[in-house]
């Protein structure tokens, strides 16, 4: 890789460096040092962490809100489907009944 290339930390590797730091009490300068990121970089992350990391005691996360939301339109779509399956239930039983009568079964 060259100097120029930028490297690029997905969420999961952030926390670890980070829980690196704060855990394991690792230098920030021998952090940055290993991995050539600024330590602007690294406080960035800090930050971001800090700042976020609040939200999560206060208030259910974006992720469960998504998710709660979408079993709650899968709830709606299949109380309706059945809603509808037992309307065609009653249809054909309905059918069914007269047709017996009408053939004297009855």
């Amino acid at each position: 890789m060259s100097e120029n290339e930028r490297r690029h930390f997905d969420a999961e590797e952030k926390v670890k460096i980070l829980k690196h730091h704060l855990l394991d009490r690792a230098s920030v300068s021998i952090i940055c040092h290993e991995l050539k990121i600024s330590p602007n970089q690294f406080y960035l992350w800090q930050k971001e962490f800090f700042d976020r990391g609040s939200a999560d005691f206060q208030n259910p996360s974006q992720k469960e809100i998504k998710k709660a939301k979408k079993m709650e339109e899968k709830v709606f779509y299949l109380e309706n489907r059945l809603k509808h399956k037992d309307n065609i239930t009653a249809e054909i039983t309905e059918s069914y009944v007269k047709l017996k009568k009408n053939f004297g079964d009855l």
